[in-house]
């Protein structure tokens, strides 16, 4: 069983085996300890001594006292091990921040994410593998059950306010691919955090010890993957929109590849399509719709890697029997991709179901296209078409996957610039 059925809890997959490894190859990146300091510097790593459940002549509380912290390996492995806990009466995952280090000993704010539990850990990276034991009042989740990321090594000013956002650029970053839970991101909205007093002592105290501050989340902040403050300057993403306008359809863009090899025929691309070299521009197309091809094709009367994936993502069985091939303008460079629309799709004797999908639905598929396609980002959006069915490409609703609102009718993310809610179809406001 691959990794990839372990996030959909379904028994048989029929994820391609490219797909598949990709994601076995995540989930072993989370559980070898040596793996995750392989590509730390050489000067750092000689100083890590074997690992240990317990330092050697610890004095005072495991993993609450500064003088026996929490041995794991790396700056890594220390987010891993705290991703794996969960209070030992309630069962509930903490969710954390770096608050800065004393010394060589880092110091860790956690919350539990019911909002709770408030606690500080110590935790020393400079070992080679991580603690098997945990702090009193918690317990060790089992990875398989839990492959996801729940904090981050930088410091939040308002913590836990941003952390899913943390966790995002903190798991893109260091792991490649997002690691953001549905439950994070739904306790970040609807939990009130407060902390006691007691709590608000502690960190006085720490930070009157002269404990160095870790880094704000807000300073390491890169650009977001996909950010488009220029969308609007390229509202018609392609004339072959216009075709499948008079109905609901999704359109997944493609971004540049992270792939080396792929890289150099994408900026031969480029280069040919921008001084209207027809011939030479055709390679990369020819390259993207193998691709997309390959995901929409079935074989032996099997469902494609397409439906394979909605199925996964909407507990329903799917057919989608057809894609129009499109390409647009996003970030100054052409890039391809494709539109589903909804009469393409089937949902087996379920009549309610909308296309396009709910908008947290494509958020965690342009996650997968991604990283299975290794892209540096995927842009979603859906059409909507104007009330009187005018298949004017301007008059579309954009629904962008990187800005969102909340429908006020039926609590649906939808994109900011938004009219009508494809969930309810109704107004937004």
């Amino acid at each position: 069983m691959g990794i990839f059925d372990r996030i959909f809890k379904n028994k048989k997959s029929n994820i391609s085996p490219a797909a598949e490894k990709v994601f076995d190859k995540l989930y072993n990146f989370l559980s070898d300890d040596a793996l995750q300091i392989s590509n730390l510097p050489l000067a750092l790593t000689n100083k890590f001594k074997e690992g240990v459940d317990q330092i050697p002549n610890g004095i005072g509380e495991f993993g609450r006292s500064i003088n026996n912290p929490i041995p794991v390996n790396g700056p890594i492995g220390e987010v891993v091990y705290l991703s794996r806990l969960a209070t030992e009466d309630t069962s509930k995952l903490i969710i954390f921040h770096r608050l800065g280090s004393v010394e060589n000993i880092d110091v860790y704010e956690t919350v539990s994410i019911d909002g709770l539990k408030w606690d500080i850990l110590f935790l020393d990276f400079y070992y080679k593998s991580k603690s098997s034991i945990c702090p009193t009042g918690y317990k060790v989740v089992n990875i398989k059950i839990q492959p996801m990321i729940y904090g981050t090594n930088s410091r939040i000013i308002d913590f836990p306010i941003g952390i899913g956002d943390a966790v995002n650029q903190f798991s893109r970053t260091i792991i490649g691919f997002p690691l953001v839970s549905k439950e994070l991101r739904i306790a970040e909205e609807t939990i009130k955090y407060n902390r006691d007093s007691s709590h608000i002592l502690k960190i006085k105290r720490l930070e009157e010890s002269g404990i160095t501050l870790a880094p704000l989340y807000s300073e390491l902040k890169p650009k977001k993957q996909g950010d488009i403050s220029n969308y609007k300057d390229h509202k018609k993403v392609t004339e072959a929109n216009t075709s499948v306008s008079i109905e609901p359809a999704l359109v997944i863009m493609l971004g540049p590849p992270s792939d080396n090899e792929q890289k150099i025929m994408f900026e031969k691309y480029q280069e040919a399509f921008n001084i209207n070299n027809v011939e030479d521009s055709k390679d990369w197309e020819n390259f993207e719709k193998y691709m997309l091809n390959k995901l929409f094709s079935r074989k032996n009367n099997q469902s494609s890697q397409i439906e394979e994936l909605f199925y996964r993502l909407l507990k329903v069985p799917i057919k989608i029997n057809d894609y129009k091939f499109v390409f647009g303008n996003h970030q100054n460079k052409w890039v391809a991709g494709f539109s589903i629309p909804s009469s393409a799709v089937i949902f087996d004797n379920i009549p309610n179901m909308k296309w396009p999908p709910k908008k947290e639905i494509m958020g965690t598929a342009a996650d997968v296209f991604g990283y299975a396609l290794q892209r540096e980002w995927v842009f979603v959006y859906s059409i909507i078409p104007p009330k009187d069915n005018n298949a004017n490409a301007e008059g579309l609703h954009q629904s962008v996957h990187n800005d969102t609102i909340t429908c006020n009718h039926c609590g649906s993310v939808v994109g900011i610039d938004s009219i009508e809610c494809p969930t309810c179809n109704r107004p937004i406001g």
